[in-house]
């Protein structure tokens, strides 16, 4: 398993690490807290998943006729 920390994802994504924790406070990205919730980490393949899905919405939107 691949951990990234706020950093990496916001860079990633690229957003401030503010709002990352924006996101995870709003319950929206999945996370691990390590040492007593002190340090927050990311699954990469989590975030891959989530990516995913995310495409995977925006496509089927994008095919809907008007």
């Amino acid at each position: 398993m691949k951990l990234l920390t706020v950093k990496d994802l916001a860079k990633l994504l690229d957003v401030k690490p503010a709002t990352i924790y924006s996101w995870i406070y709003q319950r929206k990205l999945p996370h691990i807290k390590l040492l007593g919730g002190r340090l927050v980490r990311f699954d990469a393949e989590d975030i891959e998943r989530l990516l995913s899905g995310c495409k995977q919405e925006v496509e089927e939107r994008g095919n809907l006729e008007l």
